[in-house]
């Protein structure tokens, strides 16, 4: 892998524990998100300060979110009928105050 790629992984559904998949409970709409590049994001400088947030974060991303994650990765416009919530560990970018205008536009 160059220094130039992004690896992302994710799932495409949850699931519950009777084994039910693709509906709306929380359990069926979460996801895992793995994300790993030679250089570290540039947020990852805050990790150890915001931990908490960056776990409550991390515990609820969802799959509708991964559009939006993965346009925020790649710097390209979130779709615009995107329901998606970016991340700011994702962020290209360590200026907190650009990281929090993102995401308040992502909301917008």
């Amino acid at each position: 892998m160059d220094s130039e790629t992004t690896l992302l992984i994710h799932g495409d559904h949850g699931m519950t524990v009777r084994g039910d998949h693709g509906g709306s409970s929380i359990l069926e709409m979460s996801s895992i998100l793995f994300a790993h590049q030679k250089t570290p994001f540039p947020m990852h400088q805050y990790h150890d300060d915001m931990v908490d947030a960056f776990v409550n974060m991390d515990r609820s991303i969802k799959i509708l979110d991964v559009p939006a994650i993965v346009s925020y990765i790649l710097d390209i416009p979130i779709p615009f009928v995107s329901l998606g919530v970016i991340h700011p560990a994702f962020s290209p970018t360590s200026d907190l105050k650009i990281v929090h205008k993102q995401m308040i536009n992502n909301l917008k």
